[in-house]
């Protein structure tokens, strides 16, 4: 099959070949694989910013900065586009699309600058994508920018210079003069604002007076996240001339901008003004040694008038000198001065210390006090003593004069100084510079030298006093140095006095002169930069009065000096500048005269000049006259210098051949050049435009290997002067070309190079490259190297392709080299040449033909050789792979038989067959990974060959993880693998079959037994089977005489089984007994118990034999004593006993042995436990109860020595057992019992008579220890509140835990402890908790977070009821359970407390019963009585947890029901008297009422509601706010329904009332109208007779329902009216209608029987009332 599927794939092979198209020979390989990226996305113009990652930008036009790299390996053109998303819903729409052309390998297209327009809108985003045909990764194509689009103002105070108090002052202090104070802002939105600076002073003595100062306004453009936008300073200034004492100074920034306006407050200051002002600087710390004096300086600086200051001295430990203090101290205006204080320290002062001096000077002139503290640290000593130079020194203006002060280090200890110099006082435009600012380290004794220099102001017409530059003018410059570690600066001057000088200014017109870019441009080439500029030449002098005579000046100009704008460049730059000054000379120049000049700069012609700027000193030296000179006067030279302004021109050009001769479709490198033809040093980035044809590419090289596209600082041509031949401004490119390999030859094509400012990605030029294409004779062959698989019996055609890569039409001749065939032939189906076009592919068939006897490990290959018109020859391999014919064959028996735990060797016999020598790894493998080794695990096979081999097998024991039973098969499986790649070649299956095998493993059989005469001895063994079948054994049973096969008497097997079945791998239990039967045995008496264990199988051959020595000892361990730590839980004694006999060597007498304990072995060691335990704590002790007498046993007692510690037993006759050894043992408490704690006590019996002075006995160990036993308890069950505090009763609703203490009483660990809380009537959270370790001793807290339940709103409490169980793991995994714990408590209803709940009760119900005494003088006391009365009932319900019944809650609650009812009842009176209005009504009489209707129906209505609340607050006392109840949906219900059934029994009760009055007033109006028709109908007899003769009485019309004559006034409508005369009389319907049929059914009725009708009525009535 497998030869088949192979020959199907050849078949397919073939079949693809001939189908697919001829191509040509590099359509398979990739022509580019470029990489785009956006690596730049940015808003370079318009207001935008970036804030905590948020972006915002201002709405309107904007700039996007964008750049593309190409990381690919080859050029391509790639197209970008902007996209814009208003929202992150929308869609997205395009911006602009642009063609970025051809960007090089690992090259960037430059800065591209996009306009974009924004609108107001959040969360929008720009997108730049790019996107190129052949881009092999569009993951990293876009880059995006989310932003919102507002208009968001903010304004930034970054500083100001408002100053803050001088040392010694708590407040600023100004003078009157004009103070300018600047603050510097910043625009961080997004849209331009302004800004403005105010200053506010508010007089402190009077604060409605206030001044302000405001700055000019600016206006600050926003910036943008490319160029943020800098700091603007803003300055404003104020008069304080007039301004005296004490002020607040404030200043605020103003920024405002379009609906929008922020104030800041920058500082806050009191500012003191006044002429007197000081600064009082305090020396700086300094260390110093006891015994050791140092002088503390404080220096005064008086930047007001002349002060006079008096000096108060103090300090903490008292060793300053108190000189000075009470004295004073006067300043001169601008003069610094100094108040030096001494301090002795004494020599007995304790290091370290600190003494702090004080000093304060109080001007009373100035009302002020100046306060400084130095501090003086007792340890090491940093000192410096500074020797200035001699003075006084001659200074001259404008010159500067070198100053060299002595700096020497007088501390004790080596040290650095901070080095600072200034002037006495304060003077302008002078300049001091010192040398360095801190000195190197110095030792103790050394000094340096440090240059100070000091440049007096030049002079100014007319002299400028504060600049102190007038002739004889004196400054001192002081230079200070302090130590760096602290310690006392030390201050070195010298005076300087300014000479008389006479300086004439050439007083250019400017001295600065800019030159913009065009006229830099315009002018080169014609002529260059020049300048004429005038000098105004004038006469200067510090001399106080007129100079007498004029003065004569040379006007000069110096050397030029250019300062590039990149450093390192332009060194000669200076040369190609010229300057003159016409005329030169001036004579006798006046005070105030100007002499014209004029100076002529004249710029470089050649070229431009180089970028940076032109230094052109002008310098004015004076002549003096004779006069002059002899008065002491020092002419000065004056120099000016006119700087000009050299902008950048950035500007580049490539220079090459007219054109280049390239290869067609072959790369060529072709070396062009790029020139710097602007003024500076430049970096250019290079790029092809994309512009070429197809399959043409270009790419441009740079020295610059990290990215090829870029020429880094390259200098301008100028820099090359003098040497004009030079070539530093120029750098070479390589210009990598490759044409279309089907380019006619000289075709001509333009490569145009764009050249862009690297910096500004501005495009400074494109530049072409003419390229001419070369006639080219090329061609190809594809492939060069193949290789066909084939059988020997296929006839395989294959194909070689000659691609004419050339540009001109080629014959190729053909031939094949055939010297490597070996059996298989290779044959050109076709001509021996062929003629191809350019561009053009042209296949060759090849046909291979195997002979049947072609190897698969020979070679076979032929080579196709291809020769061109012009020599060029190529050649293509053809291999031919003669597909391999494994076939081997393995013989090996079909199965072989294995016994557990012997090797099994199997013959293993290997043959070849197939048509190629095999290399061939061998394997064995058991299904069940048993182990397997060959001989050769490696063979070499020949052709035709075979090779004999051995199999080993290692066939493991029983009792492994394979259960190996008889007659099981394993499989076994040779394979052969290729040495080579490990493929598979062949494999064979062996069977393994389990032969049967008799193995047993007992436990428990003993090598030695003792016995005491006449003793049983119990065996109790365990036999287990652990062969691979189940046995039925025959047990065979002796006891021979002690070497012997001869049966002995003196012990029986009892009870002992003669078979017995052993399951496979199950334990069975072998119980039987040996009896001693002598009852007198000597003490040498000894035997062998012999037991034969022989299977009653066919199969199985052999036995197993177990042998016992039996013998006769006096002393021997018959049984391990495992004491139980539940014992010794009272701590209490154990007592164990050891049996032991007397057995007499020969006659029997009556003996009394000697005892000795001869070793104590601890089986715990505590030096283990190092400190974390008292061995104290952990101690035991042995005792023997010898016959009632307690005899301690020595632990540390060893029988080696002479001396024996023997304790003599009782006496007994021989072979006696009873009254065995007593061993008291006295261990540890409980709580310090370790696991497996315990002694080993090794005893000698001695024999009175035999025991040889100690040496003869009978020696036994007996060992007594702890069982290993784990005991975890719960030892307490609690109930804690917050505080942990235990409580007894919970309420309803609460958060609290219960607690739960565990330990472990045993002597182990207890592990997976699982404790488990469970209650009725509270809820638990998270029941079960686990202890995962319980070491023996340990103590574990738990805590359960439970909430009690809400009780029945009607409940008083309820019992609670938990149960904590546990359950956990012995150390050897036994299950351990232990009674449960259990808690009851009490949860009880929210209460006020008994205490309020019973005077609360009382005080209600008293009140009640008050209010209801009220009730005559005024109804409302009646509902305040049934309120404060359910009240009451409320707090009185709460006092069933004093009662502790059931029924309290309930009962409390009937009576508050029946409260409600009666109190009800009796406030239904008004009902009364409305009733009774109405009647009157009836009857036409005048009413109270107007509208009984709905009088009566608000009172029904009110009075409803105002009955149904009580019962609310009663319920509102008894739940407590908020609710405490039960909110289960049966308690909610029984409230709900408790509440309906008091307010119905409440709304009945006024409904049956106001029916009950309305009926009864009714019937009492009818019988008064009945009455008076009666009347009046018997005052007229008359018309009584006339009326029952002519209609016959009707007494209906008597008896029937008045109706009022007369309306009472109100605003019932007569449908209301009888509406409700229809509800009153339907009460009386029954009685009115019975007592009509009566009157009207006796026609014959008489006067006398209708006066009775109505008295009955009337009585009936009064009845009722």
């Amino acid at each position: 099959m497998r030869e088949f599927r192979g020959a199907i794939f050849l078949v397919a092979i073939l079949m693809f070949q001939a189908i697919v198209p001829l191509m040509p020979a590099d359509a398979a390989e990739g022509r580019s694989t470029p990489d785009f990226l956006v690596t730049q996305l940015e808003f370079s113009v318009g207001g935008s910013i970036e804030v905590g990652g948020e972006i915002t930008i201002a709405s309107g036009m904007h700039v996007l900065r964008v750049e593309v790299t190409n990381q690919g390996p080859v050029p391509d053109s790639a197209t970008l586009n902007i996209l814009h998303k208003a929202s992150p819903a929308s869609a997205e729409t395009s911006v602009t699309s642009i063609s970025l052309g051809v960007i090089s390998a690992t090259s960037t297209s430059g800065v591209l600058l996009v306009n974009w327009t924004a609108n107001i809108g959040d969360d929008q985003t720009i997108i730049a994508r790019v996107s190129g045909s052949n881009d092999i990764n569009g993951g990293n194509d876009e880059s995006s920018l989310d932003f919102d689009v507002e208009a968001y103002h903010f304004g930034t105070w970054l500083a100001d210079t408002v100053p803050g108090p001088s040392p010694g002052f708590s407040d600023v202090r100004l003078d009157h003069s004009i103070h300018t104070f600047n603050a510097s802002v910043r625009n961080d939105g997004v849209k331009t604002i302004q800004a403005y600076f105010e200053i506010n002073l508010t007089e402190d003595a009077n604060p409605s007076n206030s001044l302000s100062y405001n700055s000019g306004t600016i206006i600050m453009p926003a910036g943008s996240i490319y160029s943020p936008s800098v700091g603007t300073e803003l300055s404003a200034s104020f008069d304080a001339a007039l301004i005296l004492g004490t002020w607040t100074l404030s200043t605020r920034v103003h920024f405002t901008g379009a609906s929008w306006s922020s104030t800041q407050i920058t500082s806050v200051e009191t500012v003191t003004f006044s002429d007197y002002i000081i600064e009082l600087s305090p020396p700086s710390d300094r260390a110093i040694e006891p015994g050791a004096m140092t002088t503390m300086t404080f220096l005064i600086h008086n930047l007001g008038i002349t002060d006079v200051l008096d000096i108060e001295l103090g300090s903490d430990l008292g060793w300053h000198d108190t000189t000075l203090d009470g004295t004073s101290v006067s300043v001169e205006a601008g003069v610094s001065s100094g108040v030096s204080v001494i301090v002795n320290v004494p020599s007995d002062a304790t290091k370290p210390s600190i003494e702090n001096v004080y000093l304060n000077l109080t001007s009373a002139a100035g009302s002020y006090t100046a306060k400084a503290v130095g501090h003086v640290n007792l340890g090491d000593q940093y000192k410096a003593t500074i020797n200035p130079p001699a003075g006084p020194v001659t200074v001259t203006p404008a010159q500067t004069e070198s100053l060299l002060f002595r700096v020497n280090n007088s501390g004790n200890v080596p040290a650095a100084f901070n080095l600072e110099a200034g002037l006495s006082s304060t003077a302008s435009n002078w300049v001091v510079l010192c040398s360095t600012p801190v000195t190197e380290v110095l030792q103790v004794g050394d000094e340096v030298v440090i240059t100070v220099q000091v440049t007096p102001a030049p002079l100014s017409s007319p002299i400028n006093p504060s600049e102190k530059n007038a002739a004889g003018d004196s400054l001192s410059v002081w230079l200070q140095a302090t130590p760096t570690n602290g310690g006392i600066p030390s201050i070195g001057s010298v005076q300087t006095l300014i000479r008389s000088i006479i300086a004439v200014d050439p007083s250019p017109e400017s001295e600065l002169i800019v030159i913009t870019e065009e006229d830099l441009v315009s002018k080169n080439g014609s002529g260059g930069i020049d300048e004429i500029l005038s000098l105004s030449v004038q006469v200067r002098h510090n001399l106080g009065s007129a100079v007498t005579g004029g003065v004569a000046a040379n006007i000069t100009v110096g050397t030029i000096v250019f300062t590039p704008t990149v450093s390192s460049n332009g060194l000669n730059e200076a040369e190609r500048w010229g300057a003159n000054v016409t005329p030169s000379n001036v004579s006798s120049l006046e005070i105030g005269e100007v002499f014209q000049s004029w100076l002529l700069v004249d710029g470089p012609s050649d070229e431009m000049p180089m970028a940076g700027t032109i230094t052109v000193p002008v310098t004015a030296t004076p002549k003096l006259t004779p006069a002059q000179e002899s008065s002491g006067i020092l002419a000065s030279p004056v120099t000016r210098n006119i700087t000009f302004v050299i902008p950048s021109v950035v500007d580049g050009s490539i220079i090459a051949n007219a054109s280049l001769n390239a290869d067609v479709g072959n790369l060529t490198n072709f070396t062009i050049k790029l020139a710097n033809t602007g003024n500076e040093v430049s970096s250019y980035r290079l790029s092809i435009v994309d512009d070429l044809p197809d399959l043409w590419t270009a790419t441009l090289e740079t020295s610059d290997l990290s990215n090829s596209g870029v020429v880094s600082n390259l200098s301008p041509s100028m820099s090359d002067y003098p040497d004009m031949t030079a070539n530093e401004h120029i750098t070479n490119l390589t210009l990598k070309v490759i044409t279309d390999p089907q380019a006619p030859a000289d075709t001509f094509q333009a490569i145009n190079i764009r050249i862009e400012d690297a910096v500004s990605g501005e495009l400074i030029t494109i530049d072409p490259v003419m390229i001419r294409v070369e006639e080219s004779v090329n061609f190809e062959l594809h492939p060069t190297n193949e290789s066909v698989d084939l059988s020997p019996y296929e006839t395989p055609l294959t194909r070689v392709y000659v691609n004419n890569t050339g540009n001109v039409v080629s014959v190729y001749s053909l031939w094949i080299d055939r010297s490597l065939e070996n059996d298989v032939q290779f044959l050109i189906e076709g001509p021996s040449e062929i003629i191809v076009a350019p561009g053009e592919s042209e296949s060759i068939k090849i046909r291979l033909r195997p002979d049947s006897e072609a190897s698969h490990d020979a070679t076979h290959m032929a080579t196709l050789w291809v020769l061109a018109s012009n020599g060029l020859n190529l050649s293509a391999s053809i291999h031919a792979n003669i597909s391999a014919d494994h076939h081997l064959f393995i013989d090996t028996p079909n199965s072989v038989e294995v016994t557990p735990g012997q090797n099994e060797t199997v013959a293993v016999t290997i043959s070849n067959t197939g048509n190629l020598q095999e290399e061939l790894n061998l394997s064995a493998v058991v299904d069940v990974g048993w182990e397997t080794s060959f001989a050769s695990d490696v063979v070499i096979l020949p052709i035709n060959g075979s090779i004999a081999n051995t199999l080993t097998i290692v066939i493991p024991s029983l009792g492994g993880n394979e259960s190996l039973a008889q007659g099981e098969i394993y499989e076994l499986t040779v394979t052969l693998y290729q040495l080579g790649d490990g493929s598979f070649v062949s494999s064979r299956v062996v069977q393994l079959v389990i032969a049967p095998v008799f193995n047993l493993e007992m436990k428990g059989w003993p090598e030695v037994k003792n016995y005491h005469s006449g003793w049983s001895g119990d065996w109790n063994l365990t036999l287990t089977n652990i062969g691979n079948r189940d046995v039925i054994a025959n047990l065979e049973w002796d006891v021979f005489k002690s070497g012997l096969e001869i049966d002995s008497n003196d012990w029986e097997v009892v009870n002992a089984p003669t078979s017995i079945i052993l399951p496979q791998n199950e334990p069975v239990s072998l119980k039987f007994a040996v009896d001693m039967m002598e009852a007198t045995p000597d003490l040498y008496l000894s035997a062998d118990l012999r037991l034969t264990v022989t299977p009653d199988d066919e199969e199985l051959s052999g036995s197993t034999i177990y042998e016992t020595d039996l013998q006769v000892s006096r002393l021997f361990p018959y049984k391990e004593y495992n004491l139980d730590p539940q014992e010794r839980v009272d701590d209490s004694n154990l007592t164990e006993e050891i049996m032991w006999s007397h057995i007499p060597k020969g006659v029997d007498s009556e003996v009394a042995y000697m005892i000795e304990l001869c070793g104590a072995e601890r089986l715990v060691d505590l030096s283990l436990f190092g400190d974390a335990i008292d061995p104290a704590d952990y101690t035991w002790a042995f005792a023997l109860d010898n016959g009632g007498t307690v005899e301690k046993l020595s632990l540390t007692h060893s029988c080696d020595g002479d001396s024996h510690y023997v304790i003599t037993l009782p006496p007994r006759r021989g072979w006696t057992q009873s009254d065995p050894l007593k061993i008291i043992i006295d261990t540890p408490d409980g709580d310090n019992i370790l696991r497996n704690d315990g002694y080993n006590l090794t005893f000698r019996l001695y024999h009175p008579d035999e025991h040889n002075s100690f040496t003869e006995y009978t020696e036994a160990t007996f060992n007594f220890h702890f069982e290993t036993k784990s005991l975890p308890v719960i030892s307490s069950l609690e109930i804690i509140d917050s505080n942990g505090d235990k409580v007894d009763t919970l309420e309803e609703g609460e958060d609290t835990k219960i607690r739960a203490i565990v330990k472990n009483q045993g002597t182990s660990i207890a592990i997976m402890v699982d404790v488990n809380l469970s209650c009725e009537g509270i809820k638990v959270e998270d029941s079960a908790q686990e202890i995962p370790i319980l070491t023996s001793g340990q103590e574990v807290q738990l805590d359960w977070d439970v909430r009690t339940e809400y009780l029945d709103w009607w409940g008083q409490s309820t019992e609670v009821n938990c149960v904590a169980t546990l359950s956990a793991l012995n150390w050897n995994g036994e299950k351990i359970t232990n009674d449960p714990s259990e808690l009851s408590s009490k949860v009880e209803s929210w209460s006020p407390g008994i205490g309020v709940a019973f005077i609360s009760t009382l005080v209600l119900l008293a009140a009640s019963i008050a209010l209801l005494r009220l009730v005559k003088q005024n109804e409302k006391f009646r509902l305040a009585a049934i309120y404060s009365g359910l009240i009451g009932l409320g707090f009185a319900f709460h006092l069933g947890q004093m009662v502790e019944q059931i029924w309290w809650g309930p009962l409390v609650m009937g009576i508050a029901a029946l409260w409600v009812w009666y109190m009800t009842w009796k406030s239904t009176d008004e009902f009364q008297l409305i009733h009774e209005d109405y009647q009157r009504a009836r009857k036409g009489i005048s009413t109270l009422y107007s509208d009984h209707v709905e009088v009566l129906t608000n009172s029904k209505r009110q009075l409803s509601i105002i009955l149904a609340m009580p019962i609310l607050g009663m319920i509102a006392i008894i739940l407590g706010l908020p609710p405490q109840m039960n909110p289960n949906s049966a308690n909610m219900m029984s409230l709900l329904f408790y509440i309906a059934i008091v307010i119905a029994g409440t709304w009945l009760l006024v409904w049956q009332a106001n029916k009950m009055y309305g009926a009864l007033y009714g019937r009492l109006t009818d019988v008064e109208v009945k009455s008076n028709r009666i009347e009046r109908d018997l005052g007229d007899p008359a018309r009584l007779l006339t009326e029952l003769a002519s209609e016959g009485i009707d007494l209906t019309s008597i008896i029937s329902a008045p109706t009022p004559n007369v309306a009472a006034d109100g605003e019932a409508t007569p449908e209301e009216v009888h509406q409700w005369d229809e509800e009153i009389n339907a009460l009386l319907d029954e009685e009115s209608s019975q007592e009509a049929d009566d009157i009207s059914g006796d026609s014959d009725l008489q006067m006398d029987s209708l006066e009775d009708i109505l008295q009955s009525s009337t009585e009936e009535v009064a009845e009722d009332v």
